[in-house]
């Protein structure tokens, strides 16, 4: 039972007073200390990005419950679509490719395939890189993509089917929570929107067909306002490019023209003059995208379905097209080796975050050991670009919340979708709001690179949006 402070002599709750906060600021600068470098990191970007996910998560955002029970049906028509192609190959859709025992007796039993390679407890091996072996020798084995998308299929309807309507408030409104995990980067729940499908940017893809058009097509925006939506172009490639100095990168960036195609100039040493196929636009695209993070031979002829010797050939003709990224690159890695830490460092606005990678100086020339060292190598490659990318993100969410807040403008941050950052807007008003945040995400010091950033409009839904030209965001 508590005391009555008022019959407590008043020396002794002084002391009690001083003695509290003497405890407070000790274990302040004890947490100051144990903090380092990263308390400007919580400051300047953890802190404000915080307080901008709190003041999202109140305002929230509209989902349109026809528009979901349309994407449901969707999805359902999809499922039983890839069942039907799953039975036609004779191949049972319940399959896990995910568990071990399952896909050894599916290949090794059932099948009767000989083993390629095996674990390290002698079991054969069902890893990805044997399944990509195994998928020449045996029809059952090519239908295994199937199967993925299979269960890919069923978890995106349980995450955005009509099940996400139970996430609608009181208000009409669908809150969802954003909170920044341990690696920096954002994560949401009720629902998980961080794996809501962009739209095909293919042109073949007929929009009745177009998951991510359908999947963002369920956010809508209240009568007389549009969506703007803000993402900044190719931001990895360009922190890849920023952080590894590689002039030809930077020329490509600085170009003004399609990235991907002066890449594939660059490696396949296309002269001025002569179009760039299709083909190598492709390529060039494909590895634009894997090998600053650490992609092999392996996987780049899986994703282009080329052998694995003529994938090698593209990668050295693209390192050797880009020595200043092939350098850091390795540099990275070494520091990597000598410090068992990755660091993602931005001394500019005072960012720095630290992913530890024990295994990348594990001894052995095991199957496994190889796996896990090469992975550590991965991360020392990759952390750096998504790091600060992701920062990039965090910091312009902060700013634009900040400045819809101190202006009082007819504007709210409603959802963030990784490089992405969507606001419902007054239709009158979207024009202010559009130039100003591009600003605002755009104003970083980033030497002779700047970061670009693309806006869209929406009238109708998130799933439909036109690109605006800068013309048109000026008028």
């Amino acid at each position: 039972m508590g005391k009555d402070f008022r019959k407590i002599n008043p020396n002794r709750l002084r002391w009690y007073n001083g003695l509290d906060a003497s405890a407070t600021l000790r274990l302040y600068q004890w947490q100051r200390e144990r903090m380092g470098p990263f308390e400007q990191t919580w400051r300047r970007l953890h802190q404000p990005a915080t307080r901008a996910l709190t003041k999202m998560e109140r305002w929230g955002a509209i989902l349109s419950r026809p528009n979901v029970v349309a994407y449901d049906a969707f999805l359902k028509a999809r499922i039983e679509k890839t069942r039907s192609e799953l039975t036609a190959a004779g191949v049972s859709p319940d399959l896990n490719v995910k568990s071990s025992p399952q896909m050894q007796k599916l290949l090794y039993e059932t099948l009767k395939l000989a083993p390629i390679s095996r674990t390290k407890s002698g079991a054969p091996s069902c890893d990805s890189e044997t399944l990509e072996e195994l998928e020449k020798l045996h029809p059952e084995v090519a239908a295994l993509p199937l199967v993925r998308r299979f269960a890919e299929e069923r978890s995106y309807l349980s995450m955005y089917g009509e099940g996400q309507l139970k996430h609608i408030g009181y208000d009409g409104r669908v809150h969802t929570k954003f909170k920044v995990i341990r690696s920096g980067r954002l994560s949401s729940s009720e629902p998980n929107l961080q794996n809501l499908k962009s739209p095909d940017d293919d042109p073949d893809v007929a929009e009745e067909d177009d998951h991510g058009r359908w999947a963002r097509g369920c956010w809508v925006c209240p009568e007389g306002w549009v969506w703007v939506n803000l993402d900044y172009s190719q931001v990895e490639l360009r922190v890849a490019a920023i952080l590894s100095q590689d002039e030809a990168m930077i020329a490509a960036f600085l170009s003004g023209r399609d990235y991907h195609e002066e890449r594939g100039r660059q490696v396949f040493a296309v002269p001025d003059g002569t179009a760039v196929t299709k083909a190598q636009r492709r390529i060039a695209k494909v590895i634009n995208f894997m090998i600053p993070y650490g992609a092999t031979a392996a996987a780049v002829s899986h994703t282009l379905k080329i052998e694995r010797v003529k994938a090698q050939e593209y990668i050295d003709a693209y390192m050797a097209a880009s020595p200043g990224l092939d350098r850091w690159l390795r540099d990275e890695v070494k520091k990597g080796h000598i410090s068992g830490q990755s660091w993602a460092l931005w001394p500019k606005m005072g960012w720095t975050h630290r992913r530890p990678v024990p295994d990348i100086g594990e001894i052995g020339d095991d199957k496994l050991t190889r796996k896990r060292r090469e992975h550590a190598e991965r991360v020392c490659k990759n952390n750096p670009i998504q790091n600060i990318a992701n920062c990039f993100s965090l910091c312009s969410l902060a700013r634009i919340v900040s400045w819809v807040e101190d202006t009082g403008i007819e504007a709210e941050v409603n959802l963030t979708v990784h490089d992405n950052i969507a606001l419902y807007v007054r239709e009158d008003r979207w024009r202010e709001v559009a130039r100003e945040a591009k600003r605002l995400m755009e104003s970083y010091d980033t030497g002779v690179l700047p970061l670009k950033v693309d806006v869209e409009i929406g009238r109708r839904d998130l799933g439909h949006l036109e690109k605006v030209k800068a013309k048109d965001l000026a008028a």
